[in-house]
């Protein structure tokens, strides 16, 4: 807000509306992230290469779930031709993402390996990148999970008795979850509610309910914070038990 109000733009200086854009996505604001993201895309003809893969990136995750894959495909392809390779690892793991939202395990995948290995030669952690908290087409995302019991309204089933007498979960094998498990599992952890899941799927929200407490039974979670950190590091795993 102050830099709007300053005569200079320090754009070329450095890209800061890519800054405050993915500042306003962690505060669950996607309208003004995507209207900055756009701002410095209307620069970009002036702006290195990098810049323009990290804005698409942050409209990416500010745009509706229909429209991000192009989007990410875009900054995947800047990113490679500047030769950023944390801007490229960091897009990767977005798009990983969305591949696993769709069910595409397979892709979801390979495309996570490659964002590791671009971590690890830049001395970065591609589990700690999955751990930040997304934006789903402006999906509200409650900082602290409701109280189980009431899933018409929080979106959290019931937490099954046996969560809380099991075993560390990052001790047990991978578990199996079956392809609609894995598709209602990775939309929760992407922070949307029940309703948005039974849009995006087709499906009733006692359907998503029942998906939702098997996953959460399997993998000893209790709400869609812990879901997300348990989900995202089983997409590396190897073997037809992460699936």
């Amino acid at each position: 807000m102050l830099i709007d109000q300053w005569p200079v733009d320090f754009g070329d200086l450095a890209p800061w509306r890519i800054d405050a854009a993915e500042a306003y996505l962690h505060v669950h604001e996607p309208v003004e992230a995507k209207r900055l993201a756009l701002e410095e895309l209307k620069l970009s003809p002036d702006r290195p290469m990098s810049t323009r893969g990290r804005a698409l990136r942050v409209l990416a995750m500010a745009e509706d779930p229909d429209k991000r894959r192009l989007l990410l495909y875009q900054s995947v392809k800047c990113l490679r031709e500047h030769g950023d390779r944390y801007g490229l690892a960091r897009t990767l793991v977005e798009l990983s993402r969305d591949f696993l939202s769709t069910g595409e395990t397979q892709q979801a995948r390979a495309t996570w390996h490659e964002a590791q290995e671009l971590m690890d030669e830049c001395g970065m952690s591609a589990q700690h990148e999955s751990r930040r908290d997304p934006v789903m087409g402006g999906a509200e995302s409650p900082a602290d999970p409701q109280p189980p019991g009431n899933s018409e309204d929080s979106g959290e089933p019931g937490v099954p008795e046996e969560m809380s007498l099991g075993t560390s979960a990052e001790d047990a094998e991978p578990p199996v979850l079956s392809e609609a498990e894995w598709r209602v599992a990775t939309l929760a952890a992407s922070r949307m509610t029940n309703r948005q899941i039974t849009k995006s799927l087709y499906i009733t929200v006692s359907t998503v309910e029942q998906h939702l407490t098997r996953v959460y039974r399997k993998l000893s979670v209790g709400n869609r914070q812990d879901l997300s950190r348990r989900l995202w590091p089983l997409i590396g795993a190897t073997g037809s038990s992460s699936c």
